[in-house]
């Protein structure tokens, strides 16, 4: 007799596996990753406030072409496309190797493998939890980005590289909250809107990544990516050559979780 198809179109056995595993991954965030995130969601505050000022400040100085400020908009398109190909190699990484005992970054890892058993935790993450990963990973750039000169050689580089850096950081913290939009049965009216412009990815587009193995569409921010990186095979090309140094199987954990043999990949 076939087994019966549940919620998201998985079987009954695969979804009491992830029922199972969503509930020990839940239960593995606590106070101590809360506190670190509270801290990295300020420290990013505070450092992309005053990296903006800098920026301002350069947009109000006379001695800056109209030029080199017009420059200011290509430079938010690229940034975008950076911060949605970062978003796909972050989530790529995360979602295939290693697992929520590996060292340092297990707790991270612990937010995907919740993701895969139950897809719709994200929903229910408030605005801390759902961000602080990609603020605590932005800070440290951050903060040496401060000693990178807005102007030097006779050249001002506000307009296009600071701009560019500005915009990267801000679309890169809120990758998870782009994440957590295409995830929501009712997003909020601005959500929608970006979404329907393309300047962010929609729920049809990032389902492509929970279909199967879930090792496809990695991009979450926008999607611009996924297309042109799944058409050139670059995950699997990257996996092969990481499996043919150190001999790991990629996503051996993640299946595991959502009740797939390892075995089967």
């Amino acid at each position: 007799m076939a087994a019966t198809k549940g919620k998201h179109g998985y079987d009954d056995e695969s979804l009491a596996v992830r029922a199972e595993n969503a509930k020990k991954l839940a239960a593995g965030y606590g106070w101590g990753k809360r506190s670190v995130e509270i801290v990295s969601i300020a420290a990013f505050c505070y450092l992309w406030g005053t990296l903006f000022m800098r920026v301002f400040n350069v947009f109000k100085n006379e001695e800056v072409s109209p030029l080199a400020k017009a420059l200011t908009f290509p430079s938010i398109v690229v940034a975008i496309a950076t911060a949605d190909f970062m978003s796909g190699l972050a989530h790529w990484g995360l979602d295939t190797w290693g697992s929520t005992e590996t060292f340092a970054i297990g707790p991270i890892i612990r937010s995907f493998r919740e993701h895969h058993v139950d897809q719709d935790a994200i929903t229910r993450h408030d605005f801390i939890e759902t961000n602080a990963d990609n603020a605590m990973v932005a800070v440290p750039f951050m903060f040496l980005w401060q000693w990178v000169p807005i102007y030097a050689n006779g050249v001002w580089t506000g307009t296009t590289v600071h701009s560019w850096f500005l915009i990267l950081t801000l679309v890169v913290f809120g990758t998870n909250q782009c994440h957590k939009w295409s995830h929501q049965s009712k997003p909020g009216a601005l959500a929608r809107f970006l979404m329907s412009t393309g300047l962010l990815i929609n729920a049809k587009h990032h389902q492509l990544h929970h279909c199967g193995k879930f090792d496809r569409a990695y991009c979450i921010t926008a999607g611009w990516m996924n297309a042109p990186l799944d058409a050139i095979g670059f995950w699997r090309k990257l996996e092969n050559a990481i499996t043919a140094v150190t001999g790991a199987i990629p996503r051996e954990n993640d299946l595991v979780l959502i009740g797939h043999s390892s075995k089967k990949h």
